[in-house]
């Protein structure tokens, strides 16, 4: 198995190349624009003696749920041209894999749950963009022949041991914690979201990736999710029984915050493929306080 991840200094990516670390191919992104990606095909893979069954996974990108409609149609439009450099590779690829979100391609009432059968309903472009882009994915799949896994993700939090880098309401509420500054929260305290630890996803698409059948034309969708949605308050009141301190924060109220009071609830049936399951978000959450306190101690 051998990992070429693009977005590979991102949370995910970062842990995908950790975890595999004895057989990946480095795809540094400079500059997250069209010449950057040329650049890094051209030298990284296209030249010399590259690896048969390459793995490719699309782990990360610019635009969020907050970006401008411009940046994420131009995110699209380096998605469509790095596709067609992916194609020209196509008898050294075993895999394409794309890692999507859950969170912004589905929206949903506050009795409801989300499960396989529940339709996508996105409520911004940038959900929008992430099923525009899963189907680019499989088109490009079924062209050249290669197995397809989309990896629709809820809200993933851990540490970046590359960037050293904090994102997602988690990792700043440890933050304003260690560091008694104020955090700006944009959403309801009641607001209830489904949060899975970094270990756990990349432990179960590693294990997805490397183990499942190498049918030529198979297209797969996998769900993650910890099928167990926390509110907003409960994770400050745990952040602050096991930092033994109150968490500092302002609620803010902006133009996105409407969009975001969305309760999602998961329960999809994802037993038969996660071979490694989720731990209690407590232990996750305590592992990770460890893991901050530890890099600003050092």
């Amino acid at each position: 198995m051998t990992l070429v991840v693009v977005g590979q200094t991102g949370l995910i990516g970062n842990g995908l190349i950790r975890k595999n670390c004895h057989d990946y191919i480095d795809f540094t992104i400079r500059n997250w624009n069209l010449k950057s990606f040329q650049n890094v095909f051209k030298n990284n893979l296209l030249k010399g003696s590259v690896k048969n069954s390459l793995d490719i996974v699309w782990a990360a990108g610019v635009s969020n749920n907050s970006s401008p409609k411009e940046v994420i149609d131009q995110e699209v439009e380096l998605v469509v041209s790095s596709l067609t450099q992916i194609s020209s590779l196509r008898s050294m690829i075993r895999s394409l894999n794309y890692i999507s979100s859950a969170g912004s391609i589905y929206s949903s009432l506050e009795s409801s749950y989300i499960d396989e059968d529940t339709k996508l309903s996105p409520v911004s472009d940038y959900g929008r963009s992430r099923i525009v882009i899963e189907n680019l994915f499989q088109e490009c799949a079924s062209k050249i022949e290669v197995r397809m896994n989309i990896f629709r993700l809820t809200n993933v939090f851990g540490q970046n041991l590359i960037l050293r880098k904090n994102s997602g309401l988690i990792n700043h509420l440890i933050k304003a914690n260690l560091q008694r500054k104020e955090l700006n929260i944009f959403v309801p305290l009641q607001v209830e979201q489904d949060y899975i630890d970094l270990d756990f996803v990349v432990m179960n698409l590693i294990n997805i990736i490397n183990n499942k059948p190498d049918s030529r034309l198979n297209s797969n969708i996998y769900n993650l999710s910890r099928n167990q949605s926390n509110s907003v308050i409960e994770l400050i009141k745990l952040i602050d029984k096991l930092m033994g301190r109150k968490t500092p924060y302002v609620m803010v109220k902006t133009d996105s915050t409407k969009m975001r009071q969305f309760n999602l609830k998961f329960r999809f049936n994802n037993d038969s493929y996660l071979s490694h399951k989720i731990q209690p978000i407590h232990y996750s959450i305590k592992k990770l306080i460890n893991e901050m306190v530890y890099e600003k101690i050092t």
